[in-house]
């Protein structure tokens, strides 16, 4: 586990600002993001797969037979299987308008890519890596 300070931006009436630093503990390495083609509703992630035009079961347009098949994108954590859909994106300035940003040892300015929807009181985030192919898992200290 790596304690990592990064810096947090706001967006307000007058754009993205610098609004101090926050502590998080990198908790995991690099995890494989995968792809079930064949999920049920039996699958407890169910309500977070799409069909080939991004719509949800709960969607009426959902249809999987007409829409290119069904997917599941999730990876495992600790034992447990978190969807990617259920993780709200960091950095949309209508809905969640607040980023978290590192230099990595390269250099690098990586950002947190989402944070935890199903969980509000300990929610982890994620960062994906330039693929999307990976995610690693932070928790805020």
């Amino acid at each position: 586990m790596k304690k990592i300070t990064m810096t947090k931006s706001l967006c307000g009436s007058n754009g993205w600002h610098e609004d101090g630093t926050q502590d998080f503990i990198r908790v995991s390495r690099w995890i494989t993001v995968k792809t079930n083609y064949n999920p049920t509703p039996k699958n407890s992630l169910w309500d977070y797969a799409e069909d080939g035009y991004g719509y949800k079961p709960s969607s009426d347009k959902f249809n999987p037979d007409e829409h290119g098949g069904l997917y599941l994108t999730y990876f495992t954590y600790r034992g447990r299987n978190y969807a990617t859909e259920q993780f709200l994106a960091l950095g949309n300035p209508f809905y969640n308008p607040v980023t978290y940003s590192y230099e990595d040892e390269d250099g690098k300015v990586c950002y947190l890519s989402g944070v935890d929807g199903d969980n509000y009181y300990n929610p982890i985030f994620v960062e994906f890596d330039e693929c999307c192919e990976r995610i690693r898992v932070y928790e805020e200290v």
